[in-house]
């Protein structure tokens, strides 16, 4: 069950990013950013949230308070 719950999160993640994608490379077009470079919007806006997430989880798991991050 462990490993069923594992693989259905990653399948997720993996859509989520996948609609995250297409619709922030659609906000910058609007945005008019050139063709080369709306690919970078999702990019940055999706790792910042997956790193500042493992952020939490690293200062939740020491013990530290986590209303920083």
């Amino acid at each position: 069950m462990l490993w069923l719950a594992v693989s259905l999160v990653v399948f997720l993640g993996a859509i989520s990013f996948m609609v995250s994608f297409a619709g922030l490379v659609a906000v910058a077009e609007w945005a008019g950013l050139p063709p080369a470079m709306r690919w970078t919007v999702p990019i940055f806006i999706d790792t910042a949230i997956l790193v500042y997430s493992i952020a939490v989880l690293v200062h939740r798991s020491r013990g530290e308070k986590t209303w920083a991050s």
